[in-house]
């Protein structure tokens, strides 16, 4: 898949074979260990080398130990094929401490570099607030003339007893959501204009439904993960979401369907449909479905300018079981107003 709006040009690979998800020389590999396993697929990447890691870590663990494993084998991993590896810590739900702490390092090996950096980011298990917010840092102050974003499609263990279906709300967080807007993503309101939300829907439909009621649109579309990872990941989205249409009497027509794990395509269907209506409208993007849906949005907003991005602070994040399904995404994203040095 492929798309070029304005100045940014992104394609988007799938692979079964995660030795070549990454290959070649970059500048600077920001990735986040996580005790989802799917944050260790990167180190298969055998022709790859970087000058620079960054490590995002967060101190929440899980009981059966797996942040820890995966740490070390990221580490390890950084170690090998990357000159420097450069630790940034903090509290995952500390957002603007965290953040900061995130945008010095990156900035800095920017000025160390004195030219646009060749950036690559593991977006798997990369809490979006930080991975949104650095790629549309990084492209609004042409810190980089490409982002190689990799993502690993992900399964989830079924609720137990259910005959392989998922349990009724499954608990990727806990407690209620706090939406705050992301870095770089605040986009632009004009007093007296209506409310717009766009929602990528995942399996958290009453949480959804109920940050919708305390953001109070006058209209919504959905972003529909169709098709998903799995078969039946779209029919339980659709069970999930189900009285969130009713409600909101969202026609098809509002209704964006692209691939659940493919962010270009779902930057492409949005910008082909085209639904924002910015003279009357303010714009919000919602984020509670996927990473590659978020990114696709992030990417809209960035070329935009006006849409503001969401992001859903959970009371704490949960430990579930997810591991890769064996699809693995690339998406390549190029600034075409950088002249290569």
């Amino acid at each position: 898949m492929e798309f070029r709006p304005k100045y940014i040009q992104g394609e988007s690979a799938a692979t079964t074979d995660a030795r070549g998800l990454l290959s070649g020389h970059f500048d600077l590999l920001v990735v986040a260990p996580s005790w989802d396993s799917r944050s260790v697929v990167i180190t298969g990447s055998s022709e790859f080398s970087a000058d620079d890691c960054i490590l995002l870590l967060f101190p929440g663990r899980d009981p059966a130990g797996n942040r820890d494993r995966n740490e070390r084998h990221l580490l390890d991993f950084a170690h090998r094929y990357c000159t420097r590896v450069l630790p940034v810590s903090g509290p995952s739900l500390s957002l603007d401490d965290t953040w900061n702490s995130l945008w010095q390092a990156i900035m800095r090996k920017a000025r160390e570099a004195g030219r646009p950096l060749k950036l690559a980011l593991d977006l798997s298990t990369f809490p979006r607030f930080y991975s949104l917010a650095a790629i549309a840092g990084c492209l609004r102050f042409g810190y980089v003339s490409t982002i190689s974003v990799l993502y690993c499609e992900g399964q989830y263990e079924p609720d137990a007893g259910s005959a392989g279906a998922l349990a009724p709300e499954y608990p990727f967080s806990v407690g209620e959501w706090d939406t705050v807007p992301i870095p770089f993503l605040q986009g632009r309101r004009a007093p007296g204009n209506k409310k717009y939300v766009v929602v990528s829907v995942g399996f958290e439909g009453s949480k959804t439904l109920r940050v919708l009621a305390r953001e109070d649109p006058d209209r919504i579309s959905l972003l529909f993960p169709d098709p998903g990872s799995k078969p039946g990941y779209p029919a339980i989205a659709e069970e999930k979401n189900k009285l969130l249409v009713e409600m909101y009497d969202i026609p098809p027509s509002q209704i964006v369907r692209t691939n659940a794990a493919d962010a270009i395509s779902a930057w492409k269907e949005l910008g082909q449909s085209a639904l924002e209506r910015p003279e009357t409208e303010n714009t919000y993007y919602l984020s509670c479905g996927t990473k590659a849906h978020a990114l696709g949005m992030a990417l809209r907003a960035v070329c935009l300018e006006f849409p503001c991005v969401l992001y859903n602070v959970p009371e704490r994040h949960n430990y579930v079981q997810v591991t890769a399904t064996g699809q693995y995404w690339t998406f390549h994203i190029r600034d075409l107003s950088i002249v290569p040095r």
